[in-house]
């Protein structure tokens, strides 16, 4: 992907752990990209299109639009998106057409947010730091990761934390912890370790935490997570175990799911992009050979 973009005149840089961004910081350059190469390819690209029912008919699935119109065709590839962030569209739509057809989802958990602390942050608002995070559900440590970090007016933010909400959300889901569980369990079990070194303990962190050379560390209390709207991925989605190799349904002749519709979620630094581009390819080369 990475010298796909580059030989189009777009250039990345890679920076801690492997994420990867464009050089410009515009994400605009890749969507003009997208669009510009899809319709060269001949892709019909419709807007304010939204979709009032999907059915299928002797093998023919027909997508009625809301100003009336019917979209036809052998095969239907679903690449909605999860439910976080719908200020781009994301609305959980993918899930509800899983569900239809009667295709089982891993019920969607927020990932890659801020954490929301009970402690008063306030006065660090601002503040970034390269430091170690580790998170615990009582003493059982659940992800660890030195990176940046940033507080907040609420909380916590940065790489490393976006990171471990991700880990949070997949231990909730193993417990069978469901979302309108989540606060409440965040506030009697789950609590956060930051672990400062010299570069770190500034004179405003020193000052605010009492941090000396005996104590380097301080722990918080995770009180909830930021908002859907803030989570920048959605954890959960459609079971990977319902869908073939080339993300075919197993149920359901020529209906694909690919992206972030899926259950498989990456850390921050262009992963799930990464992930979305690669399960497009595979879906349009497997039923490209149907």
């Amino acid at each position: 992907m990475i010298d796909w973009v580059e030989k189009h005149g777009i250039t990345t840089c890679v920076e801690d752990r492997g994420r990867v961004i464009l050089e410009s910081g515009k994400s605009k350059d890749l969507l003009d990209l997208l669009v510009r190469e899809s319709t060269k390819n001949g892709t019909e690209i419709r807007t304010r299109f939204d979709i009032t029912k999907i059915e299928k008919t002797n093998d023919i699935f027909r997508v009625h639009g809301n100003d009336g119109s019917i979209v036809e065709g052998k095969n239907l590839i679903i690449a909605t998106g999860g439910k976080s962030f719908s200020q781009v569209g994301t609305d959980g739509f993918g899930y509800m057409i899983a569900k239809q057809f009667g295709i089982e989802i891993v019920d969607p958990y927020r990932g890659l947010c801020g954490m929301v602390t009970k402690e008063d942050l306030s006065g660090l608002s601002g503040s970034t730091l390269d430091l170690t995070l580790s998170l615990f559900d009582g003493k059982k440590l659940l992800y660890d990761e030195k990176g940046s970090f940033l507080f907040t007016h609420t909380g916590l933010s940065g790489p490393i934390v976006f990171n471990a909400v991700i880990a949070v959300g997949e231990h909730l889901r193993k417990l069978g912890i469901k979302e309108s569980q989540q606060k409440s369990y965040f506030n009697e079990n789950i609590t956060i370790k930051l672990t400062f070194n010299e570069e770190s303990m500034t004179k405003k962190v020193k000052s605010f935490f009492e941090l000396d050379e005996t104590k380097n560390e301080v722990i918080f209390h995770l009180s909830d997570l930021k908002s859907w709207e803030e989570a920048k991925v959605t954890g959960g989605g459609i079971k990977l175990s319902e869908l073939t190799n080339v993300f075919e349904s197993k149920k359901i002749e020529h209906l694909y799911f690919i992206g972030e519709v899926l259950d498989l979620t990456g850390k921050t630094g262009g992963f799930n992009l990464q992930q979305a581009w690669a399960t497009g390819y595979v879906c349009g080369k497997g039923f490209g050979e149907n």
